[in-house]
């Protein structure tokens, strides 16, 4: 889904989710029931959505722990969306503070972010304790970028990226 500027059809905002159903009492993936199929058809398309390929992170990037409360869960008790980005910011702010991302000298998240991309490959729930790793990297062009790998015991959970436009100090 787009979102266009009116004047000159600009695209100023794109989304592409995946939408999954889950059984109730299982919590696994069920097949989508006919009536919701119809209900989002203007949603489906048949393009395979965007991939985020995560850049080989340097030899010790930016670690730090944190433990998923039950405050940060949804009605089926997996880690909800918005928290799995405060997490990223938090570890950002952090790694920022301790001077570990050259890029940055200040909180990362008072800049002009240009564009997020987040890949959720599993869930988190109220317990777990996930380590959340971040860098900084820099293009050509010199855009920043801050990318963030979040794993529960050694498994992929989210990978984010936060690009920003070229005018950090």
């Amino acid at each position: 889904m787009e979102l266009r500027d009116k004047s000159d059809n600009e695209v100023v905002a794109r989304t592409e989710r995946t939408a999954v159903f889950l059984d109730m009492l299982t919590g696994k993936t069920s097949s989508i029931p006919q009536d919701k199929r119809n209900f989002f058809q203007t949603f489906i398309t048949s393009e395979k959505p965007t991939r985020v390929n995560i850049p080989v992170p340097p030899s010790e990037p930016f670690t730090m722990k944190l433990n998923v409360t039950a405050s940060d869960t949804d009605h089926l008790y997996h880690m909800n969306q918005a928290v799995w980005l405060r997490f990223c910011i938090d570890c950002a702010t952090e790694g920022v503070s301790r001077g570990h991302l050259a890029n940055f000298n200040q909180d990362p998240f008072s800049h002009a972010v240009k564009q997020v991309e987040i890949l959720y490959d599993s869930e988190a729930l109220a317990g777990d304790i996930l380590d959340v790793a971040c860098w900084d990297t820099e293009s050509l062009d010199k855009e920043k970028t801050l990318v963030f790998s979040v794993t529960h015991n050694g498994k992929s959970c989210v990978r984010c990226f936060v690009k920003y436009y070229n005018s950090i100090q």
